[in-house]
């Protein structure tokens, strides 16, 4: 992209309405979020969520071992209870299948948006958007 041909796209995000401006950003933000790799998120949660030490969410057992991997998700087996699960497994993400629209999602529902208006946004069913509210 050639320098006026940004400035002309800046001139026009500055005449959009502040809800055409909301939408382009969160366009903008979905494509970016497309070019990070789920894997980066998924590292940064497991890192997060396992900060005190890696423990089973069903029994809190601290002897797991990793366990093959199911939809590029890393499954861990408990020999405490003999359980699996995974990094999301007791997260409200836990079997969702649209990851990649979690983070807009929450923007738009700490912006108050109605979940109509979350699934209208999101390309998702509103069931989909119910189920989805932490």
């Amino acid at each position: 992209m050639q320098q006026n041909d940004f400035a002309g796209l800046i001139q026009i995000f500055e005449r959009l309405d502040t809800e055409g401006q909301r939408n382009f950003f969160n366009y903008i933000r979905r494509m970016l979020g497309d070019l990070l790799p789920i894997s980066d998120h998924l590292k940064y949660i497991r890192d997060t969520r396992f900060a005190d030490g890696f423990s089973c969410p069903h029994c809190g057992g601290e002897k797991v071992k990793h366990n093959g991997t199911y939809s590029g998700r890393q499954r861990y087996l408990c020999h405490s209870c003999k359980k699996t699960f995974n990094d999301w497994t007791g997260t409200p993400m836990a079997g969702t299948h649209y990851t990649d629209r979690w983070m807009e999602y929450i923007q738009l529902m700490l912006e108050g948006k109605t979940l109509k208006q979350c699934a209208k946004t999101l390309e998702i069913s509103i069931p989909t958007a119910f189920y989805w509210r932490p």
